[in-house]
């Protein structure tokens, strides 16, 4: 992680400032059975003048990739403890979050374009502070508010302000004509990363029981891909994992906020919307019921459409939504695709407690579900 590299193509690296918002290299590797002692080191370096004894922690995610711990200690300086207790507390502290990395998920992320992104949506207002790089992970600069919960992105106040958050991040970072998306060459490259044959024999039988072979599952891909890839969508700066425990919601300012950029990349605008659709079912007890219906994404697209477009009534017609409507639902189709691949390198590396199979085989059956309906769209 601690690299000399500072380049990233596109117009989004124009916006960095000659290296005044690098952040601090830290030569540590976080053991993720002692995660305290390395924290700690990587905090006597971006924070020298904490009283690092006071330092409390909390983990706030295990994830399905990363494990995130909140370093803190208390605004002002006393000798009286407070409790930590739960994020409703945490106004009363100051907040450095480490992130560690998941076993071998650098076979799926490009680390070193990751910091690059962090640094420059920070720069343009959507993303906090990175403060520093270690071995296996990142620090930066604590967000308030909340994960969404099934149910929140239903709450017209939260969906509406997640509409326009969306549309401002796709139209106010520039893109030109030579940021290509990023969604087929990565599917491909998925494809290739699979094993093909798992090291741990249960988990190689589970993958006969719960998936078709994937020469089947690529032969599927392949009609998918005929008939999305002749859709017109404009390529846009996505974040491209808009589950729900990436946005959060700060019900005191009203604020939402995206965070996690593993896979932010120039990519389809359709496909950034339908992406987040299918994530309303959640990565826990899963329930593509959730997915939202037709009159909700119509009002949710007008929304987004509205903001992008800078409130220009004369662009935002019946037409142009429903046009939208039809190609996110058939990008959902791809999102589909893109985790249920993922899920499959996932169980053959990842050691966090999650079953990505069960995963991969939900994404598929409710690909199979949706697909003749989406595609008639």
């Amino acid at each position: 992680m601690c690299s000399d590299q500072n380049h990233i193509t596109g117009s989004i690296s124009n916006h960095l400032e000659n290296g005044q918002n690098d952040p601090i290299c830290v030569a540590v590797t976080i053991d993720i059975n002692d995660i305290s002692d390395g924290a700690l080191k990587v905090l006597k370096q971006i924070k020298p003048f904490w009283p690092i004894n006071n330092v409390q922690f909390k983990i706030f995610t295990n994830g399905t990739t990363n494990k995130l711990i909140g370093c803190c200690i208390p605004k002002h300086n006393n000798n009286d403890e407070i409790p930590l207790g739960g994020e409703d507390n945490l106004n009363r502290y100051e907040v450095i979050l480490i992130r560690i990395y998941g076993k071998n998920t650098e076979v799926l992320i490009d680390r070193q374009k990751e910091v690059e992104n962090f640094k420059s949506l920070h720069r343009y207002g959507f993303a906090p502070k990175l403060l520093a790089t270690f071995n296996n992970g990142l620090a930066y600069e604590y967000t308030d508010g909340k994960p969404l919960s099934k149910s929140d992105v239903y709450d017209e106040q939260i969906w509406r302000k997640i509409a326009q958050r969306m549309a401002e991040m796709h139209r106010d970072i520039d893109c030109v004509p030579l940021n290509e998306p990023v969604l087929w060459k990565k599917i491909n490259k998925f494809f290739d990363l699979i094993p093909t044959k798992y090291s741990n024999p249960v988990t190689q039988q589970r993958r006969e029981e719960l998936l078709p072979p994937i020469h089947e599952i690529r032969a599927e891909f392949n009609r998918l891909y005929a008939v999305v890839s002749k859709i017109k969508s404009p390529v846009v700066f996505a974040h491209n994992d808009l589950l729900l425990g990436n946005i959060l919601y700060d019900t005191s300012a009203e604020i939402v906020t995206f965070i996690d950029y593993e896979y932010a990349d120039y990519n389809f605008q359709a496909f950034e919307i339908g992406n987040h659709f299918t994530e309303f079912a959640g990565m826990t007890d899963i329930d593509y019921t959730l997915y939202p219906p037709k009159e909700y994404q119509l009002d949710w697209l007008r929304e987004y459409l509205t903001h992008y477009h800078k409130h220009d009534s004369s662009v935002v017609t019946d037409e142009y939504v429903h046009q939208l409507y039809a190609d996110v639902n058939k990008f959902a189709l791809v999102a589909h695709f893109f985790w249920l691949i993922w899920g499959h390198i996932q169980a053959e590396h990842s050691e966090i407690d999650y079953d990505f199979l069960e995963f991969a085989s939900l994404r598929y059956n409710e690909y199979l579900a949706k697909r003749d309906a989406f595609l008639s769209l």
